[in-house]
C-alpha cells in the first residue's frame, strides 16, 4: 500500500505547467480509522466524498498535466481545510474551535458523529504532519518545479458538491447549480463560464474567501482554479454509483475543459 496520502500520476505525453489536483476523493481507512468510526455506517462514510472524480479527469496525464489526489479519507484529514480549522469538540485538549467540517471532520454533512469518542492532541498533530503536512509540502514542490520550468504554473482544484444541500450545512435544503466556479483570474473565469454554459450547465460563483488550496498555493507565478462540479451529473447519489450516459458526456467535458487550460 502506498504509505503517503496522495498518489501523482506524471503526463505521459508533452508536460504543461498544470496540476488536476482532486483533495476530496481519498477513501482510504486504515483499521484504527474504521474502529473510531464503528458508529458511522459504511455507506454513512462515503457521502461527503468525490467518489469517481478521478474517473472524471482520468485523461489529465495525456493532456499533459500532472494528475495530484488526496488517498485519505477526508474525515481522516481534510486537505482542502486550513490546518487551523479545529474542533475542540472533537479534541478538548485544543480548549477553542468550532469547525465540525474542518481539517479533521467531527459530523458529516447530515449532522452524523463521525468519531466515536474523542480525540488526544497528539494524534490531531500527527495527522496534520503526515497528512495535511505531506500532502501540502509535496505539492508545493511540484508547483515550485513547474514554475522553474515554465515560469508559471496553473493549478486546477477539481471536487464536487451534493445537488441540494444538507441538514448540518448553511444553504440546506436549496438545490445547487450544476457548476460552482471559485479562485481563480477574472479571465480564466470568464472563460470557463461560458465553457460550462456552453454546456448548458448552470454556473454559479463560489461566495466567500477561495479556498485553502487558493489561499496556500496562490501567487503571482502559480494560478489556483477552484471548480466544484454537481454530482448529479455523472453520480446516482443515494447509491452512488456512475451515472452511465451522463456520466460520460460529463468525462468527455471534463477531458476538453483540462485540455483548455
Amino acid at each position: 500500500m502506498n504509505a503517503l496520502p496522495f498518489v501523482t500520476i506524471p503526463s505521459d505525453t508533452q508536460p504543461k505547467p498544470l496540476v488536476v489536483v482532486l483533495p476530496c476523493a481519498g477513501t482510504r481507512l486504515s483499521r484504527a480509522d474504521q474502529a473510531r468510526m464503528a458508529e458511522l455506517p459504511v455507506n454513512g462514510r462515503l457521502q461527503d466524498v468525490d467518489l469517481q472524480l478521478e474517473r472524471l479527469a482520468a485523461k489529465a496525464p495525456a493532456l499533459g498535466a500532472e494528475l495530484f489526489v488526496s488517498t485519505v479519507h477526508r474525515y481522516v484529514c481534510d486537505v482542502s481545510r486550513a490546518p487551523e480549522e479545529l474542533d475542540a469538540r472533537l479534541c478538548p485538549a485544543l480548549g477553542k474551535g468550532a469547525h465540525p467540517h474542518g481539517v479533521i471532520w467531527r459530523t458529516t454533512t447530515f449532522g452524523t458523529s463521525v468519531h466515536d469518542g474523542v480525540m488526544a492532541l497528539d494524534e490531531v498533530e500527527s495527522r496534520l504532519k503526515r497528512i495535511h503536512g505531506a500532502f501540502h509540502s509535496h505539492l508545493a514542490a511540484l508547483l515550485a518545479a513547474m514554475v522553474e520550468r515554465f515560469g508559471s504554473a496553473r493549478l486546477l482544484d477539481l471536487r464536487t458538491m451534493s445537488s441540494v444541500g444538507r441538514r448540518a450545512e448553511a444553504d440546506a435544503g436549496r438545490p445547487r447549480a450544476d457548476v460552482s466556479l471559485g479562485a481563480g483570474r477574472a479571465d480564466t473565469l470568464g472563460s470557463l463560464h461560458s465553457f460550462f454554459s456552453g454546456h448548458r450547465f448552470k454556473v454559479a460563483r463560489a461566495e466567500g474567501r477561495p479556498g485553502y488550496l487558493a489561499q496556500r498555493h496562490a501567487s503571482a507565478a502559480v494560478e489556483v482554479v477552484e471548480v466544484v462540479l454537481n454530482r448529479r451529473l455523472y453520480l446516482h447519489e443515494e447509491v452512488p454509483h456512475w451515472a452511465g450516459a451522463p456520466a460520460n458526456e460529463l468525462e468527455a467535458i471534463v477531458t476538453d475543459l483540462i485540455a483548455s487550460l
